[in-house]
């Protein structure tokens, strides 16, 4: 791949930045493990020993299945109140071209199936303020006061 000059010169520019820009995002992150933890249903990203998370995503893990909930509500009720969650990945068995391609069946995969059925990314980004974290919060918990019947 071939980047232009001026990408090139964005990328240099972005880079002179990055510890600024891990270190918010580490902030983010702790702010919303302090949080999150404090829900049964929720996995929070792990940090393993002598290993360094840069959030470049927040990825949460919320058993669907164990609160009785649908994560296409949660996506639906946030999508309501402006927020956009994201799910990183979508398994490869998904995409028909692979389906095709490669003959993949699902249930091969039942790890996989399981994460994307859990994960979801909020949203984590160099500037995000206070304001949009608790925002995140208060949406989260009234998503679970309302359908958690």
């Amino acid at each position: 791949y071939r980047l232009s000059d001026i990408n090139a010169a964005l990328g240099v520019s972005q880079l002179k930045k990055i510890n600024k820009f891990i270190i918010y995002r580490r902030k983010v992150a702790k702010k919303y493990n302090n949080f999150f933890k404090n829900f049964e249903c929720c996995e929070i990203p792990v940090e393993k020993k002598n290993y360094y998370h840069s959030y470049h995503l927040y990825p949460l893990k919320i058993n669907f299945r164990k609160i009785k909930l649908n994560k296409r509500k949660l996506f639906e009720y946030f999508f309501k109140k402006k927020i956009r969650l994201q799910v990183h990945y979508v398994p490869l068995f998904y995409h028909q071209h692979f389906k095709k391609k490669f003959n993949f069946i699902k249930k091969d995969y039942p790890n996989t199936e399981k994460f994307y059925n859990s994960e979801i990314s909020l949203p984590i980004y160099f500037g995000i303020g206070d304001k949009n974290i608790k925002y995140v919060y208060s949406t989260f918990e009234t998503f679970f006061k309302k359908y958690k019947k």
